[in-house]
């Protein structure tokens, strides 16, 4: 894929009369994306299924000369990560009447900036997340029992950030931190 983008709108932080910030919609003169995704999934035997994912991403601005950022030229794009991963496994087998079926599945998204200025303090650096679930289901469908667990290296990730320095601090969204739960669900007739 391949985006070439004229005149891109972006927020930038700005501050109005008496300095009360405010975002400010500017435009980009130029800024390029352009990449590729994979996936691929595999049954290599009854019950197993495997699957991997993978997307490379190449993005900045090509031109962005704002009154209020500067030259922000050549800066990457926000909430775009270089690279991102992602795998899972899972086996179900017949058992006790039902299906029985245990999972695993990971991602891994690269560095990335959450702001056009590409300000350090509101960046993500690599991160990694795990889950794991194990479950069982009876024949009819109808019931099913899932133990599950996220995050399981409890990996402390932002999912976004901004720039609310003139209020004296930054607000960042934080990902879900582990949990683990039981799952018990049943389907009427």
């Amino acid at each position: 894929w391949y985006y070439d983008f004229k005149d891109q709108q972006v927020f930038i932080l700005a501050s109005g009369a008496g300095g009360t910030p405010f975002q400010q919609l500017s435009n980009a003169a130029a800024s390029t994306l352009y990449g590729a995704e994979l996936e691929l999934a595999w049954a290599p035997v009854q019950g197993l299924l495997l699957q991997l994912g993978a997307g490379y991403t190449h993005s900045n601005f090509d031109e962005f000369d704002s009154e209020i950022g500067g030259d922000l030229s050549g800066n990457e794009l926000p909430s775009a990560p270089p690279l991102n991963l992602n795998v899972l496994a899972r086996y179900e087998w017949a058992a006790f009447g039902g299906t029985l079926a245990v999972q695993a599945d990971a991602k891994y998204n690269d560095d990335q900036y959450f702001s056009v200025n590409n300000d350090p303090v509101l960046a993500q650096e690599a991160y990694s997340v795990v889950n794991a679930r194990a479950g069982y289901t009876t024949a009819s469908g109808r019931l099913s029992v899932t133990l599950w667990g996220r995050n399981l290296g409890d990996e402390q990730y932002a999912t976004g950030a901004y720039d609310l320095a003139a209020f004296g601090f930054d607000q960042i969204i934080v990902g879900d931190p582990r949990s683990y739960g039981l799952t018990l669900s049943y389907r009427l007739p």
